[in-house]
């Protein structure tokens, strides 16, 4: 289906969206590249879906099922994130900066060179999320379990000569470890 066609489904309603992709639950959505930018897309269904390069800024994706897609490269800006599931989506060197992620689902999530600068993470589940190289600097992270989060070390090596609200997060996570 191209991807006009999706657009168009996905503009009739979110609702009628979802119900579709339950009657079609082994069709991959393409939306790579798509500019969906500023859209009220609460509570989608992407699971599965190609969004590599697509451009999601200041949408609302408040309780979006982003679960094992590819948001690739994908921009996120300013986006509402709340309570969102990206569990084992492909999210790598996507850009997230000053999105609302709070009580977001990143289970075994891919977001290496990832940027959420600025972004608000609490309460978000990261376990055995991937965070290699991604850019942290100004991320609220109060009520994050970072135990089982991959890429730390990484983290931290990236982040060594960054500004100093990225010293400010380095000290802290290394104070986690004493």
């Amino acid at each position: 289906m191209a991807a006009a066609n999706l657009l168009a489904r996905l503009e009739k309603s979110v609702q009628n969206w979802n119900w579709w992709r339950e009657e079609h639950p082994d069709f991959i959505a393409d939306f790579s590249g798509v500019d969906l930018r500023g859209k009220n897309l609460r509570g989608v269904s992407f699971q599965d879906a190609n969004l590599e390069d697509a451009d999601l800024r200041n949408a609302d994706l408040s309780y979006a099922d982003f679960e094992r897609s590819l948001p690739t490269r994908a921009c996120f800006d300013g986006a509402k994130l709340t309570a969102s599931d990206f569990s084992e989506a492909d999210a790598r060197e996507a850009i997230f900066t000053g999105c609302d992620l709070r009580g977001a689902k990143l289970f075994k999530a891919d977001f290496a060179r990832t940027r959420l600068v600025d972004a608000d993470l609490r309460a978000a589940k990261l376990h055995r999320t991937c965070l290699t190289e991604a850019d942290l600097s100004g991320a609220k992270l109060s009520s994050v379990d970072l135990s089982t989060v991959r890429g730390l070390t990484d983290l931290q090596t990236a982040d060594a000569d960054r500004s100093p609200p990225a010293n400010r997060f380095l000290a802290w996570l290394n104070s986690l470890g004493q």
